[in-house]
């Protein structure tokens, strides 16, 4: 992606986008001690669901927010905005794990059902 199509997803919503990341990383932090010393992130249903949450009220799909835009504002932000992420207080364990979260990928699986069917699953795992 190039730097400026990247630039245009901190100066169209910086609000809600920062909103959604602050929401993203709460949720990393909320998680108990046992899942928190682990590099894994958040289960996909968990990160749908967050955004899902922050989609609601906007009617046009092209200003939907995603986890690719997401991670786009977080690495733009972290490059050009050292102060303001700074003050989202992330640690290295904390950064490896909303990676992880962030980069979770669907993967299309074949399926065939008892009756010789094929059917496509959609599932989401790490990168």
């Amino acid at each position: 992606m190039l730097a400026q199509e990247r630039l245009s997803y901190r100066l169209c919503y910086p609000a809600r986008m920062e909103e959604l990341l602050q929401d993203i990383i709460s949720a990393l932090r909320g998680e108990d001690s046992e899942n928190a010393s682990s590099a894994r992130g958040l289960s996909p249903e968990a990160l749908e669901s967050i955004i899902r949450s922050h989609n609601r009220c906007i009617r046009d799909n092209a200003h939907h927010l995603s986890k690719k835009k997401v991670l786009d504002y977080y690495f733009d932000t972290r490059e050009t905005d050292p102060r303001h992420w700074e003050t989202w207080d992330i640690d290295p364990a904390l950064e490896k794990r909303l990676l992880a979260t962030l980069r979770v990928k669907p993967r299309r699986i074949n399926v065939f059902t008892a009756d010789g069917k094929r059917s496509l699953v959609i599932r989401e795992e790490l990168l």
